[in-house]
């Protein structure tokens, strides 16, 4: 971090040009978004291919069009040396970890970072190196089942202490510079606020994964050439086509994966009713009868279903008051007389 021009208070200075190298890497992202919601309105953003920092000749063209009143420095060259290095075990039952677990390392939120460098634009004008830590240590093997937890990994970690890691010893950040200009710099250690809330980011993909994985342990199978499944919930059906279908029988398990449209019973009754077989027109008539008790003026029934159900004639209710035993010894009076 630097000021070019040697000007006064960085915070005071909202308009005044910043120059963020690394903007998109982890750290020059989190001073981007941190300067913005400090209500900086003037922030120079150059990707690699508009601004090369290892050409010395640009970098100087770069400045003396530009001249920005700070210079911040994202860890650029971290963050282009290695984007990341991501481990995908699908369905993994273990995962190897290289190492005992036992050394200690000092983690820091990158947001707190953030909050540091732009406090020392503010507070710090000297040359000397300050180190920005949270002052609170874990192990490795501390940082591998959070990690874990976090991810939903269900499987073992296995430590392969054979294999040591080419920095073991334990490293703690010297950090009494910075907490002698501002012991109420946060910067997010365990037990501390941004550590109380811990955020567990879950996608679909890692849903589907777990998914797959808890099918995979009931031994489901995939029925093949399923064209339509329908789901009545309520009074709405939920409508999959050409869906994925799996099954387990024995475990009473089926799985429907796809895109579902949610329609109105009575839209969609017309459609299905080639697809089902006599033993569910008794169902279908009760289910028109509830369509006549819900609708005003008894319409919105399914033309099929009215006509299907007027083939069975209704038999009359009995006048009130009267049997068929006094009907019929009235008849047999009136023909002696």
């Amino acid at each position: 971090m630097a000021d070019a021009t040697g000007s006064g208070s960085f915070m005071s200075e909202k308009t005044a040009k910043i120059f963020v190298a690394g903007h998109r890497g982890l750290v020059g992202s989190a001073i981007v978004r941190k300067l913005e919601k400090s209500g900086f309105t003037n922030l120079l953003l150059k990707t690699h291919s508009e601004l090369d920092l290892t050409n010395q000749s640009d970098v100087e063209s770069f400045f003396a069009t530009e001249k920005p009143a700070y210079v911040i420095l994202g860890g650029i060259h971290a963050n282009n040396t290695y984007p990341a290095d991501f481990i995908s075990a699908n369905d993994a039952e273990e995962v190897v970890v290289w190492g005992s677990g036992t050394p200690l390392r000092e983690f820091l939120h990158v947001d707190d970072l953030a909050d540091a460098c732009v406090f020392l634009m503010e507070r710090y004008s000297g040359f000397e190196h300050v180190n920005v830590g949270s002052g609170v240590e874990m192990t490795i093997k501390e940082l591998a089942e959070f990690v874990k937890e976090v991810v939903g990994f269900e499987g073992k970690l296995v430590w392969d202490c054979k294999t040591q890691n080419p920095n073991h010893q334990n490293l703690k950040m010297n950090r009494e510079k910075l907490m002698k200009m501002a012991n109420t710099v946060r910067t997010g250690g365990k037990g501390t606020v941004r550590r109380k809330k811990k955020a567990v980011h879950k996608t679909n993909t890692t849903d589907d994964k777990k998914l797959q994985s808890t099918l995979k342990r009931i031994g489901v199978n995939s029925i093949p050439a399923i064209e339509e499944v329908n789901i009545f919930k309520d009074d709405v059906v939920i409508q999959f086509t050409n869906p994925k279908v799996q099954a387990s029988v024995g475990a009473n398990t089926w799985v429907v994966s796809g895109s579902p449209q949610t329609k109105k019973l009575e839209d969609i009754l017309p459609q299905i009713l080639s697809h089902l077989g006599p033993d569910n027109m008794e169902n279908l008539k009760k289910l028109a009868e509830q369509f006549k008790k819900q609708s005003p003026g008894g319409g919105n029934v399914p033309a099929t279903i009215q006509e299907d159900d007027d083939e069975d004639d209704d038999v009359p209710e009995l006048v009130a008051g009267e049997t068929f035993e006094a009907a019929a010894e009235e008849k047999v009076a009136a023909a002696s007389s």
